[in-house]
């Protein structure tokens, strides 16, 4: 039963990241919840925990409920309403790649002298 359920949970999730990619519609992902994940999780923490746990039919749909509602919440402010996409965060995130995309890459000679951005080459005996 688990079994066949990770592969129908998966396959939802990749029929709609085919939407996604085919659509450009990021509501497909709303209409096609990522809920494989959570439930890989279930089954993994029943495994180790509660191993005589059986999942039946009645449990396994309460269990898929039970993942499904706040698994909606998560895709509805990341895909529909795209709450993130204009967040703090996400301003921050972008400052951080800008800023390592200035940083001389690893390895090489270069080292900062003054201010950032403003570049030295060091020599071979380590002398600017």
């Amino acid at each position: 039963m688990e079994r066949r359920v990770s592969f129908a949970l998966f396959g939802w999730r990749l029929i709609g990241v085919v939407l996604l990619e085919g659509l450009g519609w990021r509501t497909t992902l709303f209409l096609f919840p990522n809920v494989f994940e959570w439930w890989f999780l279930l089954v993994l923490l029943r495994d180790r925990y509660r191993p005589g746990y059986r999942l039946t039919g009645a449990r396994t749909a309460a269990w898929l409920l039970v993942l499904l509602v706040p698994k909606l919440g998560q895709e509805y402010v990341l895909h529909v309403g795209q709450y993130l996409d204009r967040s703090v965060l996400a301003g921050l995130t972008r400052s951080a790649l800008d800023l390592r995309n200035q940083l001389p890459p690893v390895g090489s000679r270069h080292g900062f002298s003054g201010p950032v951005g403003k570049q030295q080459r060091i020599g071979h005996d380590g002398r600017h």
